[in-house]
C-alpha cells in the first residue's frame, strides 16, 4: 500500500518519476514531491522511521516466512509434541531467521538491546504496524485532499 500511495502521488500531481523509483524510499521521488509541493516534507519527516521499518519487514515477508513470524513453543516441542503451548512470535530484529548460521549471535545481541526480548507477541507486532498504518495512511489522504487537483 505504501508504494501504491506513491505511484498515485507520481499521476496526480503530477512527479516526474518513473518505474521503481515511485516509492517513499526513493530519494527521487522525496526530492520531486518535495519540489512540487513543499508542504510534503514535514510528512516525509514524519513517517520516515515507519516507512524505513515496514521496509525491513517487508524483506522478511517476501522472502521468507508469511509475515516473518516464528513458531514458537513454551517446552521442547520434541519431548512435549501434545503438550506444549504454541504462539507465533515476531523477531524484534527481522534479521533474525530460524536455520540462519548467527541465529543464536543475533538473538543474543537482539535481547541484549530490548531488556532481554528478542520477540514481538503477534499482537504486539500487527499493534505497532497497523497503527503507524492508519496515520500514514490518513496524513498522504489528507494531503492528497488538500494538494492533488481533482481528476478533470
Amino acid at each position: 500500500m505504501l508504494d501504491n500511495i506513491a505511484v498515485w502521488l507520481c499521476d496526480a500531481l503530477p512527479l516526474s518519476v518513473k518505474g521503481g523509483d515511485r516509492h517513499f524510499l526513493s530519494s527521487q521521488f522525496t526530492r520531486e514531491l518535495k519540489k512540487k509541493q513543499g508542504s510534503s516534507h514535514a510528512l516525509l519527516e514524519k513517517h520516515k522511521a515507519f516507512v524505513k521499518e515496514v521496509n525491513t519487514y517487508r524483506q522478511v515477508w517476501i522472502h521468507t516466512l508469511a509475515g516473518g513470524a516464528m513458531p514458537i513453543t513454551d517446552t521442547n516441542p520434541f519431548i512435549n509434541p501434545g503438550t506444549d503451548d504454541k504462539f507465533l512470535r515476531v523477531p524484534i530484529d527481522p534479521a533474525i531467521q530460524i536455520g540462519d548460521e548467527n541465529y543464536q549471535e543475533r538473538i543474543g545481541q537482539c535481547a541484549a538491546r530490548n531488556g532481554g526480548r528478542y520477540l514481538y507477541e503477534i499482537s504486539e507486532f500487527t499493534g505497532r504496524i497497523f497503527e503507524s498504518a492508519s496515520t500514514f495512511y490518513l496524513d498522504w489522504l489528507r494531503f492528497a485532499l488538500d494538494v492533488c487537483p481533482p481528476p478533470s
